[in-house]
């Protein structure tokens, strides 16, 4: 039996790896910068694709959600590019925002997978 996984599952596990590789890059950002920015910036690349994916035509989303995501996404390239300037103590913004959308995106998933 070959399992897959849904879309939104999918979306959901790339928002929690980012969310895992913010958090220990931020606890390590004295020793390795560089890193640190990587990990923000492969946050980043996410959140563009989510974007671009929302702004997709026949993307299926209602236009006022794809909307968000796309307001979300501005936010979050905003927020990342403070974060690469100053306080890494605020990365907890981006990681917030990781953790609901993914609880989120299963959340959606298993009502979908009742109905």
């Amino acid at each position: 039996m070959l399992a897959t996984a849904s879309p939104r599952s999918i979306e959901g596990a790339a928002l929690a790896k980012a969310s895992a590789d913010l958090k220990a890059a931020s606890a390590r950002i004295s020793d390795d910068h560089p890193g640190y920015i990587a990990a923000l910036s492969r946050n980043l690349t996410l959140w563009t694709r989510f974007a671009a994916d929302a702004a997709d035509s026949r993307n299926g989303l209602p236009v006022e959600l794809r909307a968000g995501v796309i307001r979300l996404a501005a936010f979050v390239r905003h927020h990342t590019m403070r974060l690469q300037r100053g306080d890494p103590a605020e990365i907890s913004v981006l990681l917030e925002i990781n953790k609901n959308i993914a609880e989120g995106l299963r959340g959606s998933g298993r009502a979908r997978s009742e109905e």
